[in-house]
C-alpha cells in the first residue's frame, strides 16, 4: 500500500491536502465548515471522515498562534479549530506533529522571494502541480504542509519546483 501524508492549515479558511510517497497530489480540500447560530466552525466529523478515508502515515498541522488585532471571538474560534484538529488525529491514533510556519516555509520555499508573502504557497503549487489549477490560500498551504510531512518521514529533502 502506498504511503500518504496529510497537511492541515487550521482555520475556517484553511485546508486539508494529501500527497503520496512520490509527492503526487492525491486530494486537496477547503476546510470543511459548518454554519450555525453562533457562527461558523470546523466540521470535525467531516475531518475525521477524511482522516479515516486516507489513513495517513504521517500528518503535519501548522502550529499557529494569535495574531495582533485579532478579535477575542475569532481567536477563540481559531483556537478551538486548532485544538480540534489535534484531537481528531489523536483520537484516530493517526501520527502527526505541529510545525511552525517559519520552519516549513523555509524548507519548502527555498530560493523563493520572501517578499511574495502568503502568495508563495499558491505560486509553489502552481509551478509544481499545474494540473491543480489555482488553489486558494488554505488548500495551497495545506499542500505545502503535506509535502513537508512527506519530507519529514522520507528523505528529509524538499523537492524543487517543476
Amino acid at each position: 500500500m502506498m504511503a500518504v501524508y496529510m497537511g492541515f492549515d487550521p482555520g475556517l479558511k484553511g485546508g486539508i491536502s494529501i500527497v503520496n510517497e512520490y509527492g503526487d497530489v492525491q486530494a486537496t480540500y477547503v476546510m470543511p465548515v459548518t454554519k450555525g447560530e453562533g457562527g461558523s466552525s470546523i466540521n470535525f466529523y467531516e475531518v475525521a471522515n477524511l482522516v479515516r478515508e486516507w489513513n495517513p502515515d504521517f500528518s503535519v498541522i501548522e502550529k499557529v498562534s494569535a495574531m495582533p488585532k485579532q478579535g477575542v471571538t475569532s481567536m477563540f474560534t481559531f483556537g478551538m479549530g486548532f485544538g480540534g484538529l489535534q484531537a481528531v488525529l489523536a483520537t484516530l491514533d493517526s501520527p502527526f506533529t505541529l510545525v511552525r510556519p517559519q520552519v516549513w516555509q523555509s524548507a519548502v520555499f527555498k530560493g523563493m522571494d520572501k517578499k511574495l508573502g502568503k502568495a508563495r504557497s499558491i505560486i509553489y503549487c502552481q509551478q509544481r502541480w499545474p494540473e491543480q489549477g489555482k488553489l486558494k490560500d488554505g488548500p495551497a498551504d495545506a499542500l505545502c504542509l503535506a509535502i513537508y510531512a512527506r519530507a519529514m518521514k522520507t528523505s528529509g529533502v524538499i523537492e524543487g519546483r517543476h
